[in-house]
């Protein structure tokens, strides 16, 4: 029996704009031995989860994918007094056990980076389907998969913005002005208090920080939306219509870690304003 984990875990670092990535990590009904004191003996180490990934999800893992998409990371736990929930609890229970109850509890795992989350939730969902009972997702998977998809109908119904951020920090970087999207959801549509509302509380133990839940929620969703953006390129439509407008400059710089400074704040400025 095997049970399928995953958390956000947001990049570390003093750059106005962090990233992040979706870590998935696999528990098993059987106990390693010989693992590092503070780690999970339940969850797949880095060849036992290649394996895994590779030949009962069919996930083909790069000779670059082995080497640099692992990680141990350090994650959060159900646990009871003493005693941290195991993958034959979660088999035996129905609904999976929800935070209600336990503490949570850091322990390091052995995790992959999910590199193409929207194609990668989806094939991890039907394997869940097609297992016969043998594969389950846990409530942080379920809920970051449930996002992800949500997300995506998001992208598809092109409900985002080109928008200014304005840091004002006391790292110095007032007067800067970085571009970034924003999401635009349709009136009446609950994004994203909703998914807030149904957030396990493990799901805030990233990489062994406890993050504000909204915040956490929120990062997530507009990392998603940036790169779903600034990894495609425009139609040649949108290129003709944007050719000789702000928006032409500012659509080409959201690769670009450089924010706008001097002169250009001020006038890119009145133009946001304007539009």
């Amino acid at each position: 029996m095997f049970v399928l984990h995953c958390s956000w875990i947001p990049e570390s670092g003093d750059g106005f704009i962090q990233a992040g990535d979706f870590w998935l990590w696999i528990e098993s009904s059987v106990e390693a031995s010989g693992v590092n004191p503070g780690a999970a003996p339940d969850c797949l180490q880095k060849p036992e989860a290649i394996l895994f990934l590779e030949e009962h999800l069919g996930i083909p893992l790069s000779p670059y994918e082995r080497r640099f998409h692992f990680k141990n990371q350090k994650l959060g736990f159900l646990k009871a007094g003493d005693t941290f929930l195991t993958a034959a609890d979660r088999f035996n229970a129905s609904p999976e056990p929800s935070d209600e109850g336990f503490e949570i509890a850091d322990r390091e795992v052995m995790a992959y980076r999910l590199a193409r989350p929207f194609s990668q939730f989806l094939d991890l969902r039907r394997q869940i389907l097609i297992s016969a009972g043998a594969l389950k997702g846990a409530e942080d998977f379920e809920f970051w998969s449930a996002l992800v998809e949500r997300v995506h109908l998001l992208l598809l119904s092109d409900r985002y913005i080109p928008v200014p951020r304005i840091p004002n920090d006391p790292l110095g970087r007032d007067g800067e002005v970085h571009v970034g999207w924003s999401w635009v959801p349709e009136p009446g549509d609950p994004f994203p208090d909703d998914l807030l509302q149904a957030m396990p509380g493990r799901c805030c133990f990233s990489d062994g920080r406890v993050f504000e839940p909204r915040t956490l929620l929120l990062h997530c969703t507009e990392v998603l939306l940036q790169r779903a953006v600034t990894h495609c390129l425009p139609p040649p439509a949108m290129v003709r219509k944007l050719r000789g407008t702000f928006l032409e400059k500012t659509f080409q710089g959201l690769g670009d870690p450089q924010p706008l400074q001097g002169a250009g704040v001020n006038e890119s400025a009145g133009y946001w304003e304007a539009w």
